[in-house]
């Protein structure tokens, strides 16, 4: 993971990936400070919490198969208030405790396509689909 300086454009390396994640993103991934201290959150074919900015994974939590038919990896994810909020592709929205990664919520969402989520400041989960909708939880 490197960290880059938006003014200078300088380049810091945080922590080393894993060596066979080399050809693997990290995925989309969303910063949190609670009471498990400062993270990233993130997620392709799991979702992870790593201390930040050291890297250390602290849970990881797969969401199926990792590669072929079935294969389940995240679309969009938001946190809010301890809460990790991941839109699936297999058109689930799966809410996770943020300290330890415990299943909290997985909805079954209609099938508009989900795009994109957002975790409001009042704790309202915006889902936003390829249909034009926008879904609220």
């Amino acid at each position: 993971m490197i960290a880059l300086d938006p003014r200078t454009g300088a380049e810091t390396t945080l922590f080393p990936l894993e060596p066979f994640w080399v050809d693997r993103p990290l995925g989309r991934a969303v910063y949190v400070s609670d009471d498990g201290g400062p993270a990233l959150l993130h997620g392709r074919t799991e979702l992870v919490r790593r201390a930040f900015p050291a890297g250390n994974v602290v849970w990881t939590l797969p969401l199926g198969p990792e590669d072929g038919p079935g294969s389940v990896t995240v679309v969009d994810l938001d946190a809010h208030a301890g809460v990790l909020h991941s839109l699936c592709t297999d058109g689930t929205l799966l809410s996770v405790d943020a300290a330890d990664g415990t299943v909290l919520d997985r909805r079954l969402l209609p099938p508009h396509g989900p795009l994109s989520v957002h975790a409001a400041p009042d704790g309202t989960v915006l889902v936003g689909t390829a249909a034009g909708r926008i879904l609220r939880y």
